[in-house]
């Protein structure tokens, strides 16, 4: 009998303590969120509540939340424990970031976004953000999400280290279906991102930002001021028909102001551009770009080029890069 009592009184002080928490559209935000039966309801009580390391935020399957996940340094994991956001139940859950971000992360490190839905109100429709910002943070797994309606970016990496995207679905953004960026160019010898990895990802239909009148959109995967990077086993096709500047353009796979990079095993095929635009074409190393290679990719069917290497005034050196081992089939259809 006392055995009996002290492992009732063990498992009460297990569940306590979990930091395991569930959102439920039968849930109630009054509720400790702490299982199924006593799950909270909004994506407004997560953002109230600041998440200690190994917490586990779980939305439940085949569901849709509205609203925009933030998280902030407060939030943070550590190497041994993680902050991870996902579904629980059957199916994946589907996070309605309507006009704004589905998910903003900032100075957040430590954390795995996966199997989780992102779906903005359309790159024309009111959306005027990315899908997932990650700002300024260090040691992120994204992985298995599907990320649709944003006008700019369907996943914006910034200013950060160490992270792993993989297995992400992009499409119908504006902008481009992943972007990594950073604000060092040109003369500056540092880069913002450090140790980037992209792979086993899709970049569908993402035709353009009707709000860029004076630039490219429409990419497909994109990253600059990285050092340290890799993009493989990625495929990108029919993004940039719908980019309404018509002077530079997309391309479906591409990077610049990078350092240390890697683009292998990738197929783009089918991009676009502006009619009478440039660009629009398959792979690209563009300004900046240095000790890079580009290797084992297959490009096809785009309206420009199938591989571009292009230095413009004001970038950092291009220099020491190889591209190998490629295949450029049926490129250059209209330019």
């Amino acid at each position: 009998m006392k055995n009996y009592i002290l492992c009732l009184v063990v498992l009460i002080f297990m569940v306590s303590c979990s930091n395991v928490y569930y959102i439920s559209p039968d849930g109630d935000d009054n509720n400790s969120g702490k299982s199924q039966a006593k799950a909270w309801k909004t994506i407004r009580k997560v953002n109230e509540t600041d998440f200690s390391p190994g917490s586990s935020i779980l939305f439940e399957g085949d569901e849709e939340f509205i609203g925009t996940i933030e998280l902030t340094a407060e939030d943070a994991g550590n190497s041994d424990k993680q902050i991870t956001i996902s579904s629980y139940a059957e199916g994946v859950a589907s996070i309605n970031g309507g006009d704004k971000e589905g998910m903003a992360a900032k100075g957040c490190d430590h954390i795995i976004i996966e199997n989780l839905r992102f779906k903005g109100s359309g790159r024309k429709s009111g959306n005027t953000t990315d899908g997932v910002f990650i700002f300024e943070s260090d040691s992120i797994l994204i992985k298995n999400i599907e990320v649709f309606g944003f006008q700019h970016s369907g996943l914006h990496l910034h200013k950060s280290a160490n992270t792993r995207i993989e297995h992400v679905y992009a499409h119908d953004n504006g902008f481009a279906g992943i972007h990594v960026t950073g604000t060092t160019a040109g003369d500056s010898v540092n880069y913002d991102n450090k140790n980037i990895y992209i792979g086993y990802c899709v970049a569908e239909n993402n035709p353009g930002d009707p709000t860029v009148l004076r630039g490219h959109s429409g990419n497909g995967i994109l990253a600059s001021s990285v050092d340290g990077g890799i993009i493989e086993y990625c495929e990108s096709f029919n993004n940039g028909w719908d980019m309404p500047w018509d002077g530079n353009g997309p391309v479906g796979i591409w990077i610049w102001d990078c350092t240390n990079f890697i683009i292998q095993y990738c197929i783009s095929h089918d991009n676009k551009t502006h009619p009478g635009a440039r660009d629009g074409g398959g792979f690209d190393f563009d300004g900046g770009v240095s000790n890079s290679v580009l290797q084992y990719c297959f490009s096809f069917n785009n309206q420009g080029t199938g591989i571009g290497l292009y230095e413009y005034g004001g970038a950092k050196t291009w220099e020491n890069n190889i591209v190998r081992y490629n295949i450029s089939q049926n490129d250059g259809q209209t330019h």
